[in-house]
C-alpha cells in the first residue's frame, strides 16, 4: 500500500562508518553473519572523491576522523518505497530521487532493502546517507584537504563548503521532491501520496471542495512509537502494537478501496459528502493526549473507536457484496448481461420493445389491423438470428465464462477481506477495553456520543430524501411527457384517469361494464400512441435516472444506518461496563445540575442530592477519586413540606410503574415479522393507502362469506386486489430493505428497554429520597443511632433489633420472630 513515510535525520554523534556498514549490509551486518540482514536489494556510492574511489568506506571513516567535534558528520534520508511498483522500478525511483536531490554536488551512499513484513506485505525502503559538504569541481586528493575548513579567498587551499541542511526549507524541499517523483511513477496506478500532514491535506481538499477526499482524510495518522519498539522489554506488548498497526493499515486500505469505488460516481458522491460535512458542522478529529493502560498504551484512542466501527461497517459491505454477486451469478442474469455486453445493450432494448408490441398484438381481435407488424417481425428475426448464429453462440458462452470468472475472482478477494475483518484481535477492541482510568473511559463515552449525535442528524436528512425520492418514483411521468405533445393528448389521458376513479364508485353493473369498455378502448389507443412516439422509452429512461439516484441515496442511507447501528451497540455495551456507567451518570447529572440551578425548587434539589450520594459511592470505589459534582444547599424542609414531598414521590413511583406496564404491553402487541415490516414500509411510501386496501380486501371477503351483495363485492374485491398488486409492483421490497427495517426496529427496542431501565432507576431514586426524608433527627443525631444505643443498655435487649421504617415508624423485633412484614408505605403503592 503506497504511503508517504520519509524521515530526515542528522548523525547525532552516530558513527558514520557504522551507519555505512549497516545500510550496505557488510562486515557484521552481512547476511552470512546474521540471517536477518538478508534484505539487501541494491546499493551504490556516488560522487566519491579520489581517495575513496576504490573503497567508499574510507570516505565515511575519514569523515568521522576529520570533521570537527560536535559537527554533523552525515545526514540520512530514510523513506518507504511503494509496493505497487516492481523491485526494479523502485530501485530506479530511489536512484532518480537521490540524483534529483543531490546530483553531482554531494557525496552520498544509497541502499535499498526489501523483506516481507509481519503482515506478508513487502517492506521495501531506501537509505541515503550524504555528506553536507558541497563539491565544487576542485579535486582534493587527501581526506585532510577535503574536510578542511573552507577558504573563501582561495577555495583550492581549503576544504569543501559545508551547507546547512537543518533548515525547514530544506526538509520541505526533500519531502516535496520525493512526493513529485513518486506520484509521477504512481500516476498510471491511480495512486497518490502526499508530503503534507493529514490535517493539511484535508484542509486543502475542503478548499478545493473535494468533500469526498476530505472525508477519507478525516482520521488520525496510523503510526506507532518506534522508540517504544526499540527499547521496550515487553515483547508481548511490542507484538500487540505491531499487530494493531498492521490491522489499522488494512482497514485504511479497505476504506481507500471503497473510496475509489465511489470516485467512479464522483459528482453525486462528492455532493453527498458535502452534505454530510455541513450536517456535522465541519467537526474534525481532536487528537487525545490521554495515557491508556498497558495493554493499549501505544494505541491511539480515535483509532480504537473508529476502527472498531469501521471494521463492522466494512464487514457488512463485503458480506452484502457477496450476496449481490450471488444474485448476479444466476444463469439468466449472467446470460442477459453477456448478451447486452456483446450487443452493446441492443438485446435488452429490442426485447422490451417486442414485449410492448406483443401486449397490443395479443389484445387485438383482428390481427391484420396491427400497425407494427413489420417492426415486430424485424425484432423477432433479429433475436432469432442471435440465438441461431453458431459463431455468436460461442462468443456468448465465452462472455458468460468471463463474467462468472470475474465474479469468482471478486468473491475470492472479498472472502479474504472478510476473513481479515472477522478474525482479528481488534475488531471489538473498543468493547474489550475495561480501564479504571477515568480520563480514558470518559473520552471513549464522549466520542461515542458525539459520533451518534452527528449520525442521527445525518439519518434525519437522508431518510427524508429517500422518502421524497420514492414519491417521485410513483409519480405519473406520462403526464409531463404528454404535455410536450399535443394538448388534447394530455386531456384524453387525464380523462382516462378520471374514468378509472369513477368506476370505483359505480354500483350499477351495466354502467360499470360500459365504462370499463371505454377505458379498455382508450388504453389500447394510448398503447398505440406510445409505440408510435417512443413514449415507453422516454418513460423508462426517466424512471431509470430516478432509480439510479434513489439507489445512490439508499446506499448512503444504508451506510448511515449501519454506522448508527454499530455505534449504538458499542454505546449499549460500553454502558454495561461499570466504569462507563458511572461516567454516563456523571454526564447526565452535570446537565441536570445546570437545569436545576437555573429554575429548580427545593424538592428537585433534594432528589438531586440523593442521586449525588449514590454516584459518589460508585465513583470512589471504581476510580478511587471524587466525581467533583456539587450538591445544592437549601433550608431544611419542615414536617408538612416533607409529608407533601413524600406523597409526591409516591405518586411519581406509581406513574413510572404505569409507564413501564404500558411499554411492556406495547412491546407484546408489536412483535416484528417480515409481513408486518413489508406493510410498514409500503404504508410509509403510500401514506397508509396500502393498509387501507388490505383492510378493504378483508371487508369484501367477509361480506362475500356472509353472502351480502356478492357480485358487487367481488368486483370491489378485485379492484382492491389490483391496487395492492400495483403498489407491490411499484414498490418492490428487497430483502435488504426488510433487514434494514428490522435493524431500525431493534434500535427502537434498545431505546424502549433503555426507557424501562431509566424508569426503574427513577423509581429507585424516589425510594432513596423518601428514605432520606423519613429519617427524623434528634439534636443533630439520627434517631436510629439514639435507639441503637438505648438497645445496648440492657442484657435483655441484646437479642433485639431496632429498625426505622421508611415511613418513619420504629419497630423492635426479636431475632427468632418471623421476617418483618413488607413496609406499610410500600404496600399502599402496589
Amino acid at each position: 500500500m503506497a504511503i508517504f513515510n520519509l524521515r530526515v535525520s542528522p548523525s547525532k554523534n552516530k558513527s558514520a562508518d557504522f551507519k555505512f556498514k549497516y545500510i550496505q549490509r557488510i562486515d557484521n551486518f552481512s547476511w552470512d553473519k546474521q540471517e536477518k540482514y538478508d534484505d539487501f536489494l541494491y546499493g551504490e556510492n556516488v560522487n566519491m572523491p579520489l581517495f575513496a574511489k576504490e573503497n567508499p568506506l574510507i570516505f565515511w571513516e575519514e569523515a568521522e576522523i576529520n570533521e570537527r567535534i560536535n559537527a554533523n558528520v552525515f545526514r540520512e534520508i530514510e523513506f518507504s518505497l511503494p509496493n505497487e511498483l516492481t523491485q526494479e522500478e523502485n530501485v530506479e525511483l530511489a536512484r532518480e530521487f537521490a540524483s534529483k536531490l543531490l546530483g553531482n554536488k554531494y557525496v552520498y551512499s544509497l541502499a535499498v532493502h526489501s523483506k516481507p513484513s509481519s503482515n506478508l506485505e513487502e517492506n521495501i525502503h531506501c537509505h541515503i546517507m550524504f555528506s553536507e559538504r558541497e563539491l565544487d569541481e576542485i579535486e582534493r586528493k587527501t581526506p585532510e584537504h577535503f574536510f578542511k575548513r573552507r577558504d573563501s579567498k582561495n577555495p583550492a587551499n581549503g576544504g569543501c563548503l559545508k551547507r546547512d541542511w537543518s533548515r525547514l526549507s530544506k526538509l520541505y524541499e526533500i519531502r516535496q521532491t520525493w512526493e513529485n517523483l513518486a506520484n509521477k511513477k504512481l500516476k498510471d496506478k491511480g495512486i497518490q501520496i502526499s508530503a503534507k500532514s493529514l490535517k493539511a491535506q484535508r484542509i486543502e481538499a475542503l478548499l478545493n471542495e473535494d468533500f469526498l477526499k476530505a472525508e477519507l482524510l478525516d482520521r488520525t495518522p496510523i503510526n506507532y512509537d518506534s522508540k517504544f519498539l526499540k527499547y521496550s522489554t515487553n515483547e508481548e506488548l511490542k507484538d500487540e502494537v505491531i499487530k494493531f498497526y498492521t490491522y489499522s493499515k488494512k482497514i485504511k486500505e479497505l476504506k481507500e478501496k471503497e473510496f475509489k469505488f465511489k470516485k467512479q460516481n464522483y459528482k453525486q458522491e462528492n455532493e453527498l459528502a458535502r452534505e454530510r460535512y455541513y450536517l456535522s458542522e465541519g467537526i474534525e478529529y481532536n487528537p487525545s493526549n490521554f495515557d491508556i493502560q498497558e495493554k493499549i498504551t501505544h494505541f491511539n484512542l480515535e483509532n480504537i473507536f473508529i476502527t472498531s466501527v469501521d471494521n463492522k461497517i466494512l464487514l457488512d459491505l463485503k458480506k452484502n457484496r457477496v450476496k449481490e454477486i450471488g444474485y448476479a451469478s444466476k444463469e439468466e442474469t449472467v446470460k442477459l448481461k453477456a448478451l447486452d455486453t456483446l450487443t452493446k445493450g441492443k438485446y435488452s432494448i429490442s426485447l422490451k420493445r417486442l414485449n410492448s408490441l406483443n401486449e397490443i398484438y395479443n389484445q387485438l381481435a383482428n390481427k391484420e389491423m396491427f400497425k407494427f407488424k413489420e417492426e415486430k417481425n424485424e425484432i423477432e428475426d433479429y433475436l432469432n438470428s442471435i440465438t441461431k448464429n453458431e459463431y455468436f453462440s460461442k462468443k456468448l458462452e465465452k462472455m458468460k465464462e468471463n463474467i462468472l470468472e470475474k465474479y469468482n475472482l471478486e468473491k475470492i478477494e472479498l472472502y479474504k477481506e472478510i476473513e481479515v475483518l472477522e478474525n482479528n484481535d481488534y475488531k471489538d477492541i473498543c468493547l474489550q477495553f475495561n480501564s479504571k482510568n477515568y480520563e480514558v473511559s470518559s473520552y471513549l463515552l464522549q466520542e461515542a456520543y458525539n459520533k451518534l449525535k452527528i449520525l442521527k442528524q445525518e439519518k434525519i436528512d437522508i431518510d427524508k430524501k429517500v422518502l421524497d425520492h420514492k414519491q417521485l418514483l410513483i409519480k405519473d411521468l406520462r403526464k409531463e411527457i404528454y404535455k410536450e405533445f399535443k394538448s388534447d393528448v394530455l386531456e384524453k389521458y387525464e380523462e382516462l384517469l378520471l374514468w378509472k376513479k369513477e368506476i370505483l364508485n359505480i354500483e350499477n353493473i351495466e354502467l360499470r361494464n360500459e365504462l370499463n369498455q371505454k377505458i379498455s378502448k382508450r388504453e389500447i389507443g394510448f398503447k398505440n400512441y406510445d409505440l408510435e412516439n417512443n413514449i415507453n422509452e422516454i418513460v423508462e429512461k426517466q424512471t431509470s435516472e430516478l432509480k439510479g439516484k434513489y439507489k445512490e441515496l439508499r446506499q448512503v442511507q444504508d451506510s448511515t444506518n449501519g454506522k448508527i447501528k454499530y455505534t449504538e451497540l458499542f454505546l449499549a455495551e460500553l454502558r454495561g461496563m461499570k466504569e462507563i456507567k458511572a461516567i454516563d451518570s456523571k454526564f447526565k447529572l452535570e446537565q441536570e445540575y445546570e437545569r436545576i440551578k437555573e429554575s429548580g425548587n427545593t424538592y428537585e434539589k433534594i432528589k438531586f442530592n440523593v442521586k449525588i450520594e449514590k454516584l459518589e459511592n460508585n465513583f470512589n470505589r471504581i476510580f478511587d477519586k471524587n466525581s467533583q459534582l456539587q450538591k445544592f444547599d437549601f433550608l431544611e424542609p419542615n414536617k408538612e413540606e416533607k409529608s407533601n414531598y413524600i406523597l409526591k414521590l409516591k405518586e411519581e413511583i406509581q406513574e413510572y410503574k404505569e409507564k413501564n406496564i404500558e411499554i411492556m404491553y406495547y412491546l407484546s402487541k408489536n412483535k416484528i415479522t417480515d409481513e408486518s415490516i413489508k406493510i410498514k414500509i409500503l404504508d410509509r411510501y403510500t401514506q397508509n393507502k396500502y393498509s387501507e386496501e388490505l383492510n378493504k380486501i378483508k371487508y369484501y371477503e367477509n361480506e362475500i362469506k356472509n353472502k351480502k351483495s356478492i357480485e358487487e363485492n367481488k368486483v370491489m374485491l378485485s379492484l382492491s386486489k389490483n391496487k395492492v398488486k400495483d403498489i407491490e409492483n411499484n414498490f418492490k421490497i428487497s430483502e435488504d430493505e426488510i433487514q434494514i427495517e428490522k435493524t431500525h426496529f431493534r434500535s427502537k427496542q434498545i431505546e424502549v428497554f433503555a426507557e424501562i431501565r431509566e424508569n426503574k432507576e427513577k423509581i429507585q431514586n424516589c425510594y432513596a429520597t423518601i428514605k432520606s426524608l423519613s429519617k427524623p433527627k434528634i439534636k443533630g443525631m439520627r434517631l436510629i443511632n439514639s435507639l441503637q444505643n438505648f438497645g445496648r443498655q440492657s442484657d435483655d435487649n441484646k437479642a433485639k433489633k431496632l429498625k426505622v421504617m421508611r415511613s418513619g415508624k420504629i419497630l423492635i423485633k426479636d431475632d427468632d420472630e418471623e421476617k418483618l412484614r413488607r413496609r406499610e408505605w410500600e404496600n399502599s403503592i402496589y
